[in-house]
């Protein structure tokens, strides 16, 4: 059987930012991580307008869209601005069966 195509809304790029490779570290997950961070902050509306492509930070917008959204690429600017500050959460795992659960170092 195949599968259907979602029926995608044509978007609008409004703005994308590079992420600095000193607060991805060339890591994937960590640029996830900064994504989830950067949705945490935003209202619910926009959350799901932004999106991470390679390095990219992207916010696009429906095209029938009238919103201002100045406020939006301000919160993500600002950040960004200091996402190189933030702290990388490092597991050690147990070796100990069976029970593996992480642990924070330095915690």
């Amino acid at each position: 059987m195949a599968k259907r195509s979602k029926n995608v809304a044509p978007t609008k790029l409004i703005r994308d930012w590079t992420l600095p490779v000193a607060a991805t570290l060339g890591s994937a997950v960590r640029a996830r991580g900064i994504l989830l961070e950067i949705r945490a902050r935003l209202p619910v509306a926009a959350k799901k307008l932004v999106g991470l492509e390679t390095g990219t930070i992207s916010l696009r917008v429906p095209l029938d869209s009238h919103e201002d959204w100045d406020a939006v690429s301000a919160s993500i600017s600002q950040t960004l601005s200091g996402i190189e500050d933030l702290q990388v959460i490092l597991a050690r795992w147990r070796t100990s069966f069976p029970s593996h659960r992480p642990n924070v170092i330095g915690g």
